[in-house]
This record gives C-alpha cells, sequence and structure tokens, in this order.
C-alpha cells in the first residue's frame, strides 16, 4: 500500500512540473524541466497592406484677391467684378472690401470659415447693390475653393422692409453670425436683427433669426447727439460733456454761485447761442445776469472730475446735423436719427453707449446718463428728469 501512495504522490509532482515547463509529460513519466531557455524560432513575417481608399483631401481656401466675378445676386446672374465693383446695365454692385453700404459707412469685412464642409476656409461677403442709382437691401455672397462664385443670400427676403443693411459679419465657434439693420427710410425707425448663415442643400439659409442682441458701444474722441425725442442735445471732448434740455416739467434752481458757460468743444462746434435754449416752458429763464442772458440750470456739466449745472453754452443741436464733424461717429442705417429744426440728425440709439477717455454716456428716448469713469461723478438730464451726483 505504501508503494501505492508514493507512486500516486510522484505523478502529481510530475504533473505540476508538466504545467509549468508547458512540456509534454506521460502520466508515469515525470520529466524535470529544461535546464536553460529553449532556442529561438524564426521571426514573424511583416505584411504591409496598402490602403483601399486615398486619404481625404483638404479643399484650398479662398484666396480674396483672386475674386473675379460675383454670385447671382440683386437680380443679376453670375457677373464679372473688377475690383470688387461690378455692373450690368443700370446695376451695380460693390463687393464690401474697400467700400461700404453708402459713403461715408466703413464696409463689413468679409470672413473665412467652413462653410460647405469641404475642409477648406470658404469666404462669406456682403455685396451692396444699386438699381438706378437706387440702394437695395444688401446680399451675403459665399465662395469657395480659390475662388469660385457659389451662392448668394438676399436680406431683403427676410422682412418686407425696403432696406437692409449688413452691421457686421462674425465667427464665434467656426459659425457664420449676420448682423443686420432693416427700414424703410433714412428718417424711419431701424430694426436690428442677427442670424446664423448656413450652408444646407446647396443653398444659403439664415437660421435662429431674431432681434439683435443689444445696442452698441462706441469709443469716441469727440462726439454731438440727441436723445431719439429730439429733446435733449450733448457734446462729449475728452474728458468732459454737456447736455442742454429744451423742455422739461422741472424748473431749474437758482445758482449758489457765479456760474460760467460750458467751454466750446471744437472750432467746428461752435455756434450762435441755440433758440431751443431761449425759450423756459416750466417758467421765464431764471437768474439770466449771471449767465450774460443765457439760460442757467438747464445744461448739465462733467468737467474736472466734478458734475455741475451751468450757464447754456453757445454750440447747439445743428453740431448733432449728420455731415457736421461731431457726428463722425454716427452710422447710416444703425444709429437712430431724428429731423430736428428742419435737419436730419444724429441720436443715439436707446440702449447705446459713446465713450471718451473719460466719460460715458448712454441714453434712453428721453433721458440721458452720462459719467465720470474716474470720480464716477455724473448726471441724468431729460424731460422729467433732473439728477446730480457731483462726485
Amino acid at each position: 500500500m505504501g508503494g501505492v501512495a508514493e507512486r500516486r504522490a510522484a505523478v502529481v509532482a510530475a504533473a505540476s512540473l508538466c504545467l509549468l515547463s508547458l512540456a509534454g509529460c506521460s502520466d508515469d513519466s515525470p520529466r524535470t524541466p529544461p535546464a536553460g531557455p529553449p532556442a529561438a524560432g524564426p521571426l514573424p513575417e511583416v505584411v504591409t497592406v496598402a490602403p483601399t481608399t486615398a486619404p481625404p483631401q483638404r479643399a484650398p481656401d479662398v484666396d480674396l484677391r483672386a475674386i473675379r466675378s460675383a454670385p447671382a445676386a440683386c437680380g443679376l446672374p453670375v457677373h464679372h467684378l473688377s475690383s470688387y465693383r461690378g455692373s450690368v446695365g443700370t446695376t451695380s454692385t460693390t463687393l464690401q472690401v474697400v467700400d461700404g453700404y453708402s459713403a461715408g459707412m466703413d464696409p463689413v469685412p468679409p470672413v473665412g470659415a467652413d462653410l460647405t464642409g469641404d475642409g477648406g476656409l470658404d469666404l462669406v461677403g456682403v455685396m451692396s447693390c444699386t438699381v438706378d442709382g437706387n440702394p437695395v437691401p444688401d446680399s451675403l455672397v459665399l465662395y469657395t475653393d480659390t475662388a469660385t462664385p457659389l451662392a448668394s443670400f438676399d436680406i431683403g427676403t427676410v422682412q418686407r422692409l425696403k432696406y437692409a443693411v449688413v452691421r457686421a459679419l462674425r465667427t464665434p465657434g467656426g459659425e457664420v453670425r449676420v448682423e443686420w439693420t432693416a427700414f424703410d427710410s433714412a428718417d424711419a425707425p431701424v430694426t436690428q436683427y442677427e442670424a446664423t448663415l448656413a450652408w444646407r442643400d446647396g443653398a444659403l439659409v439664415l437660421l435662429d433669426r431674431r432681434r439683435s442682441s443689444g445696442p452698441r458701444t462706441v469709443t469716441v474722441s469727440e462726439a454731438s447727439f440727441l436723445t431719439t425725442d429730439g429733446n435733449v442735445h450733448c457734446v462729449m471732448n475728452g474728458d468732459a460733456v454737456w447736455c442742454d434740455v429744451a423742455r422739461s416739467t422741472w424748473t431749474p434752481p437758482p445758482p449758489t454761485t457765479a456760474p460760467t458757460a460750458p467751454a466750446s468743444p471744437s472750432r467746428e462746434a461752435t455756434s450762435t447761442p441755440t433758440s431751443n435754449q431761449t425759450s423756459n416752458p416750466a417758467g421765464p429763464p431764471t437768474n439770466a445776469a449771471p449767465c450774460d442772458g443765457r439760460p442757467y440750470g438747464r445744461t448739465f456739466v462733467i468737467s474736472g472730475g466734478r458734475a455741475k449745472r451751468t450757464c447754456a453754452g453757445e454750440a447747439g443741436p445743428e453740431t448733432a446735423a449728420l455731415g457736421a464733424p461731431l457726428t463722425a461717429w454716427h452710422r447710416s442705417g444703425w444709429d437712430a436719427t431724428v429731423v430736428l429744426d428742419g435737419r436730419r440728425s444724429a441720436a443715439l440709439t436707446p440702449g447705446s453707449t459713446l465713450s471718451t477717455s473719460g466719460i460715458t454716456c448712454t441714453a434712453t428716448e428721453s433721458v440721458v446718463t452720462c459719467t465720470d469713469t474716474r470720480t464716477r461723478a455724473s448726471f441724468d438730464v431729460g424731460r422729467t428728469v433732473d439728477r446730480l451726483s457731483t462726485g
């Protein structure tokens, strides 16, 4: 019996050695593992397989300098452009590169984006047109490959308004965002819109169209503007601003010290005393003597970091007339206009801001708020508002 037990133990030990060495063994013939590593066999053959398809090719970017043609736009077929200008009969087209929608307007620069999804940068630009000398709504145009005119989109098809002026093209996150203004006439209210331009089924489309995200902010060295009700006129220059109000429900207080009229903002802005400051619907002019005959208290000033009331100045609302030197900030078709004393004048669109090196001014339809950015001195002035924070 002892011999059987000894034989079983020997078989188990032999099996364990077989598993460890991965060598062939018999049940009754235990073997010891080899003394060294087995001899190396031949290396596996490496086979290179050629790809069955070529890698995708990236389309070339559009070269703006190579553009010679315009896509079908403004009622015209594909037509020739010379220095970004084209003409067929009485219709003229301008790709906005060096010229804007109208004289005095900066162009909206073309932007690059992969709109067609071919890997290359396409180019989206703005084309302004005139028919028989009259402007028509702007069009968006698309170029692909090197400079192939691919498609256009007439902004005028979005609203039933006579004019549509593209204000900006932006490319956040690779999308093309379009901002434009629609209006019926130069003196009509303007409506601002924005949307995403996309390429769908071989055509340009506008997606997510909505009212524009808000009024704009403009940095100026000097400016003149009115509120859209025409009642408040302001002039800004560097670290100073003054605003006159024509009509009010409040009566100015008497001066506590001898006031002085605000300095003229520039040589071009000087003029005779303005007529809208010689009458006071709320009562007769007060304290005329300290102001040399000019009304006191209807003019609000920030100067030297302080806010105060003062005498009416010499420069009147004529400085806000379109075309005057102090209205260079105004963009036709974007910013509001009012007609005052027969003049088309620059008005600050409600919610918009004008900023100089030291002053910011914002406006509603009837109230202007100006603030010194360093001292925080400020004022609010309008038909029913007259507030000062002296700083």
